[in-house]
């Protein structure tokens, strides 16, 4: 990565939460419901990592990870950006239930061994002209520039997990508003520091190539991770895209991600691919940062917490450097 671009990726960090203009010509900003920060900053290796809201998206065996002795459990995720885009340009979400997705992104219920979860109005990454967009709290073509998500996990012990998970593509009108597609995945821990998981994607055929941009997920395949932790604070994890499937030659992509966890609230994150079909690298980086609310005596702060994820990728293709960003704001309840 050269001079140029690591200073870029300083000024990305250091001047992220300026909530301006922004140069929409060099950077695809996605900054609306974002749970995708995390797994994207780390290469797209994440059919193996649990996580409470991006597994629902990524491997719906591995969205939740509530304590086993915790019989039931509503958490909620709020997003604080949401009421500005609609103060702010409200053009695209005036219709339909996409003002409650902006606003309640995502919602979790748990009762072991079974959890239910819910992302109302994640931003799609296949639009990349609603991706070009002049401010971070633009509402324009959002109505039809999100997806939803609705999964199911089922836990066996601690070791094995089962999800399926159930997905509509909000798209123009012209092509027809919505079109439905179907997951379904397993999360095994043989040891307590190793995990393998591994999902099958099946897209409607209107949008088979919905999450080709970054996740590198092609329709009707079978993609493997791979996820170890030496230490608590460090995760290495690997997955191989496309292992096989029903109507070409599996490309066996490898997708490489890691995440260092210095202290508990703060989170360094960094991963790389290389496309295997246009031969071009993707290099990934990323910080997330949580913390609780101080417990001022009363039981419904308790468990309340906020958050922020940023991401900087950085793509060298043969038409030229294609920079994404990633920026999200979220309080869970």
């Amino acid at each position: 990565m050269n001079v140029s671009v690591r200073l870029k990726l300083l000024w990305i960090i250091l001047a992220g939460i300026n909530l301006n203009k922004l140069d929409a010509h060099s950077v695809h900003w996605v900054t609306v419901n974002t749970v995708n920060a995390r797994p994207i900053a780390m290469g797209g290796a994440f059919q193996a990592v649990e996580d409470r809201w991006a597994g629902i998206h990524w491997n719906p065996a591995s969205f939740d990870y509530t304590p086993a002795e915790d019989q039931f459990r509503l958490t909620m995720r709020f997003n604080p950006l949401g009421p500005a885009v609609l103060i702010n340009d409200s053009r695209g979400v005036d219709n339909g239930l996409s003002p409650i997705a902006l606003c309640l992104p995502g919602l979790i219920f748990n009762f072991n061994p079974v959890s239910i979860g819910i992302l109302t109005g994640e931003e799609s990454l296949s639009n990349l002209s609603r991706l070009d967009k002049d401010s971070w709290i633009d509402g324009n073509q959002y109505e039809y520039s999100r997806y939803m998500d609705l999964a199911v996990r089922l836990r066996f012990a601690s070791r094995v997990s089962m999800g399926v998970a159930v997905q509509a593509v909000y798209q123009n009108p012209d092509i027809g508003k919505i079109a439905w597609g179907y997951r379904y995945g397993i999360l095994m821990k043989p040891k307590p520091y190793f995990h393998v998981g591994l999902c099958y994607y099946n897209f409607n055929n209107r949008v088979s190539n919905t999450q080709i941009n970054l996740e590198r997920i092609p329709d009707e395949t079978l993609n493997i991770g791979f996820l170890f932790k030496p230490r608590s604070e460090l995760s290495l994890s690997v997955d191989v895209r496309n292992v096989s499937d029903d109507h070409r030659e599996a490309t066996l992509e490898p997708h490489f991600g890691i995440e260092i966890i210095p202290c508990q609230q703060f989170s360094l994150r960094g991963g790389y691919f290389r496309n295997r079909n246009n031969c071009y690298s993707t290099y990934c980086t990323g910080i997330g940062f949580q913390c609780g609310l101080l417990d001022l005596g009363r039981q419904f702060l308790y468990n309340i917490q906020w958050g922020v994820d940023m991401s900087y990728i950085w793509e060298d293709q043969f038409s030229g450097i294609q920079e994404w960003g990633f920026f999200g704001i979220f309080i869970t309840f």
